[in-house]
């Protein structure tokens, strides 16, 4: 079955294939899931999860190895973390469980209702943590000036901010590469070329940097 548009992928963890495989086929029934990966430890889930946007794991505990919950501890760490349900036959790891932000705790055997559930509670904070994301930066772009472009530089959106402290319209600069904002002598080095390959890889940015207004 091909992917879903917008629906939610998911990754499945279970050392033991008959539950492993029941929860990817009850989660690939459900018309808000899109893709469905499995994994059969919490090691391979973490290579997974280097290779895949993914955004829910419904994880076992009791695993050889790198076991459910200290695999959702590595989770936690994430800059952008995938939601995690655990999916076990014991009840004690509850507590503990919802310590680490776990949206759900489903016990085995599971049945369709409850995964549904599971998955409607995944969507709700999903859309909770967006609409705090939303809400952040509508009060920084308040208060900061702003802009937006891709990892390669290329400018999408700026706010009345940052447009005034340089003095452009955004016309003048949307589609453009950020690089007009930087002086030549700046513009041509490793330092500066080397802040771009590390953004396009994902890796945060920060520090003070000079900017040209228009007109210089």
């Amino acid at each position: 079955m091909p992917p879903r548009p917008t629906a939610l992928t998911v990754l499945v963890v279970d050392d033991e294939a008959p539950a492993r495989n029941e929860v990817a086929w009850l989660l690939d029934q459900d018309e808000r899931v899109g893709r469905v990966l499995t994994a059969s430890s919490g090691t391979t889930a973490l290579a997974a999860l280097e290779r895949e946007h993914v955004d829910v794991v419904f994880s076992d505990i009791s695993m050889p190895g790198l076991d459910g919950m200290q695999l959702a501890r590595v989770i936690r760490r994430f800059t952008e973390r995938p939601q995690v349900v655990f999916v076990t036959a014991h009840d004690e790891h509850a507590v503990d469980a919802f310590d680490l932000d776990a949206v759900d705790y489903l016990m085995k055997p599971v049945c369709p209702e409850r995964i549904g559930e599971a998955v409607r509670r995944c969507l709700t904070a999903a859309k909770r943590e967006a609409d705090l994301s939303t809400a952040k930066f509508q009060a920084l772009s308040r208060t900061q000036a702003v802009i937006e472009f891709t990892p390669s530089g290329d400018i999408l959106d700026a706010n009345e901010n940052f447009l005034a402290a340089l003095g452009y319209s955004l016309d003048e600069i949307k589609g453009r590469h950020h690089s007009q904002f930087v002086a030549p002598a700046d513009r041509d080095t490793p330092a500066y070329a080397a802040f771009w390959t590390a953004l396009a890889g994902g890796a945060y940015q920060a520090g003070e940097f000079r900017r040209l207004a228009k007109g210089g």
